[in-house]
């Protein structure tokens, strides 16, 4: 098919290279992902401290993961909490039954689903984002979770590592020594809020998906209008 086409269009660069070839001379563009702006929650880091995710429970995601990196946390600080939003994708009772074996129970709460609109007030008084995936796309979850203020701990799987930039807009957990770091945003909240600051400023001023399509495609139509000859 892209042999054929003008110019190929995707909302990412390693889509484009997984495509095309990372050495292919094809016009390409990377289209925003970004398909809504969300506004900033009020989340400051505060006493006590609250993690959440949101997105579905599946293997992918490794919310047994995230859990038990929770579970360091919470015995360091015991007044930390963590809710997990989203329906069951066949994971709830394992999940369930290792908070019970972590003995965090009283402080891990599954929520259920909630809407997309639902997301600022699910993510009033929250200060980090915990998604530890094995493996992920986009994870507009992690890009939902920075426009609203809160800082992302993520894994660098997909396209994370494109926007997420370790130690200035989140950090990212390459191993345990991750959870030191942590430790240093919970006791050091003038760093916390830089990066959660940065976090923000990411996507202050992206275009929308939608926007850059039309763009896109009327740059495309006038290119092809003046190629074109007269018949």
């Amino acid at each position: 098919m892209n042999a054929i086409a003008d110019e190929v269009w995707a909302d990412s660069r390693a889509t484009l290279d997984a495509i095309l070839g990372k050495n292919s001379d094809k016009a390409c563009r990377v289209i925003s992902f970004l398909t809504a702006r969300l506004q900033p929650a009020s989340g400051q880091l505060r006493a006590p401290v609250h993690f959440v995710f949101w997105g579905r429970l599946a293997p992918q995601k490794a919310i047994d993961r995230a859990i038990a990196f929770f579970a360091k946390i919470r015995a360091r600080y015991d007044d930390a909490s963590f809710t997990i939003i989203g329906p069951d994708g066949g994971e709830k009772a394992k999940l369930v039954a290792l908070v019970e074996q972590l003995a965090v129970a009283d402080a891990v709460r599954f929520a259920g689903p909630a809407g997309h609109d639902e997301l600022p007030e699910k993510a009033e008084g929250c200060a980090f984002f915990l998604q530890l995936s094995r493996h992920e796309g986009m994870a507009m979850s992690v890009i939902e979770a920075m426009q609203l203020g809160l800082v992302p701990i993520v894994t660098p799987v997909g396209e994370i590592p494109s926007y997420c930039k370790d130690g200035w807009n989140s950090l990212l957990m390459r191993d345990d020594e991750a959870l030191g770091r942590v430790f240093r945003l919970i006791d050091e909240p003038a760093l916390y809020n830089e990066i959660r600051r940065n976090a923000l400023s990411t996507w202050t001023g992206q275009p929308l998906y939608t926007d850059e399509i039309f763009q896109s495609a009327r740059e495309a139509f006038r290119r092809n209008s003046t190629c074109r000859p007269n018949t």
